[in-house]
């Protein structure tokens, strides 16, 4: 029966090999779309991935992701710290604004503020520059795909720009996995982030807690 089988699948060449490319291009188009559906479903979640702390993210109910988050009152964070079970909670914010380049380009880019003292969330892996660099006035880290995006050559070290009528230096490139909208990141410190994005009372973003 077996051989009868094969025979009957490759008598016709014609209609065999068209089979095997049907086959093979039908495997072709799921593997692809596969890739795609991974691919955004990860830059989709970047915000957490590049989140080197944090075993949970605290935010108002009515936000959607770490990227679209409704402001939170600062007194949240005492809330979360008085919570039994909780060893440590710091706060985040998240927001957009507009950075002047030297030639004086506009360019769309995204604040995070990381907690002062602890620098807790910041990504893990750092390709140029220490954590620690943000002690230095007026400093931002800049995620690698920001970085190329928006210099030529990705060199960004040492750039200085005006952020919302701030001068601000970049000294440190992160190694991050891309936004949905591959926008340019910028990481400093929460108190900087407040100066550089004025905004309503309501500031923090999130809560990382561990």
């Amino acid at each position: 029966m077996l051989w009868i089988a094969i025979r009957m699948l490759t008598g016709d060449k014609q209609k065999f090999f068209g089979l095997l490319f049907g086959i093979a291009f039908s495997t072709l188009l799921i593997t692809q779309q596969m890739t795609l559906f991974v691919n955004l479903v990860e830059r989709g979640a970047s915000g957490v991935f590049n989140t080197a702390n944090g075993d949970i993210f605290v935010m108002d109910p009515v936000s959607r992701s770490t990227d679209i988050t409704y402001p939170m009152p600062s007194t949240a964070l005492d809330q979360v710290r008085s919570i039994a079970g909780v060893k440590w909670a710091v706060p985040q914010i998240r927001a957009n604004a507009a950075v002047r380049t030297s030639d004086g380009d506009l360019e769309q880019v995204a604040i995070i503020g990381v907690d002062d003292a602890t620098l807790i969330g910041l990504p893990k892996h750092l390709l140029i520059g220490k954590k620690s660099d943000l002690s230095i006035p007026d400093t931002v880290i800049i995620d690698d795909v920001g970085a190329w995006r928006m210099f030529a050559q990705g060199d960004a070290i040492g750039q200085r720009l005006e952020l919302n009528d701030q001068r601000t230096v970049i000294r440190g490139m992160a190694d991050t996995t891309p936004s949905f909208t591959s926008t340019a990141v910028f990481y400093t410190t929460y108190s900087r982030a407040l100066r550089y994005v004025p905004g309503t009372r309501n500031r923090m973003s999130l809560v990382l807690v561990g």
